[in-house]
C-alpha cells in the first residue's frame, strides 16, 4: 500500500446492505429509539438531534451476531457517538449506546 492509498475496513456484503438501511431509514424517518435507549441518551446527555446525526451520517456498520448492529459514529457536534441498531417491523430501533 503507497501512501496515497487509505486503508478501508472490510466490509461484509451483509454489513453494506445494513449500512445502507440505516442511513435510509434513518433520513425517511423511519427510526425510533427504545426505552433503555431514551434514558441512557438522558444519563449521557445526548439529544434526540446527536443520535439523529450519528445514524445519518454513519459511515459503518457491524453484525453483532445477535441480529443488532452497532453503529459507531459521530453526534451533532463531532463527539463519538456509537448506537446499536436494530430493524424490526419496517422500522429502525435505536436499542443502546
Amino acid at each position: 500500500m503507497t501512501s496515497t492509498q487509505t486503508h478501508h475496513p472490510l466490509v461484509t456484503p451483509a454489513e453494506a446492505q445494513a449500512l445502507e438501511d440505516v442511513l435510509g431509514y434513518t433520513k425517511a424517518g423511519r427510526w425510533m429509539m427504545s426505552i433503555h435507549a431514551k434514558g441512557q441518551a438522558r444519563k449521557r446527555g445526548a439529544k434526540w438531534e446527536d443520535v439523529y446525526c450519528a445514524l445519518a451520517s454513519a459511515m459503518t456498520c457491524k453484525d453483532q451476531g445477535d441480529g443488532t448492529w452497532m453503529v459507531p459514529s459521530r453526534d451533532a457536534v463531532g463527539d463519538d457517538l456509537t448506537v446499536i441498531v436494530a430493524f424490526q417491523d419496517g422500522v429502525l430501533v435505536v436499542t443502546l449506546f
